[in-house]
């Protein structure tokens, strides 16, 4: 499949209108938290202390740094020498699509999380993915609510959607000719996946440069069951500089 490829091509190559098959879980599976980032060295401790302060420690790190210009290759290092789990993958500034690819393909979790460089994990984020999985052992696509924050961390509500948390098998409700992301699902941080979920989507084409992670959640209820989460698992930081914060920094649920 190539890089490049259309959303409407990805869905010709879904196969039949049912939820893929998956295997079991692990007893302990390996987490794989994705980051990429780029010049998001004033958030960047943040997102990884909170994958450190994991209250499940059987997980892994992978952080992408797209071609930063800022302090944030030295904070990785700094990182990657504290703690094993942490591991870094340094490429020219190509976007955040090629940047969560080169971390997928460096990453060997049975469960993929996403996480942006300027948010923030729950402490017990990835507990409650890999609980909700197992209850749902049809399901290869979670999705958790998340809180919005101030560049301080200070709570400013939840981060609005559409409708209730998106849950179940969407594919029928959805359109092939002009596929689009389903209601209620949360931004990048929200998202989790089962590795054959994320190996059918992945790799993203390289000209998503910006909302790489939108083509995830239009693909994801097109391949799987949507298990729903809807304790906040994650903070969403508003600061300015995250564009994609705008539509999320006003309004209640």
């Amino acid at each position: 499949m190539s890089r490049t490829a259309k959303v409407s091509d990805y869905t010709k190559e879904l196969g039949p209108p049912k939820p893929m098959a998956l295997d079991p879980l692990p007893d302990r599976p390996l987490v794989s938290i994705l980051i990429s980032n780029y010049n998001y060295a004033a958030y960047l401790g943040d997102a990884v202390e909170s994958c450190l302060c994991q209250t499940y420690d059987k997980l892994e790190v992978v952080i992408c740094d797209d071609g930063s210009t800022d302090s944030s290759p030295r904070i990785l290092e700094r990182y990657r020498l504290l703690d094993k789990r942490i591991r870094v993958v340094y490429q020219a500034n190509g976007g955040q699509s090629l940047a969560l690819n080169a971390a997928f393909h460096k990453s060997n979790g049975d469960i993929i999380c996403l996480l942006d460089a300027d948010d923030v994990f729950m402490p017990d984020k990835v507990q409650r993915v890999i609980d909700r999985f197992a209850a749902a052992p049809g399901s290869g696509f979670a999705v958790n609510r998340m809180l919005r924050v101030d560049a301080a961390r200070r709570h400013l509500g939840d981060v609005p959607l559409l409708s209730v948390v998106a849950s179940g098998w969407m594919r029928p409700l959805l359109s092939l000719s002009a596929p689009h992301v389903a209601p209620g699902l949360p931004p990048c941080s929200g998202l989790s996946l089962r590795r054959s979920v994320a190996d059918t989507i992945f790799p993203l084409p390289e000209r998503l440069t910006a909302y790489a992670d939108t083509l995830i959640q239009v693909l994801a209820p097109l391949i799987t069951l949507v298990v729903a989460i809807e304790t906040p698992l994650s903070e969403y930081r508003v600061h300015g500089a995250n564009v994609a914060a705008v539509l999320f920094s006003t309004g209640p649920i």
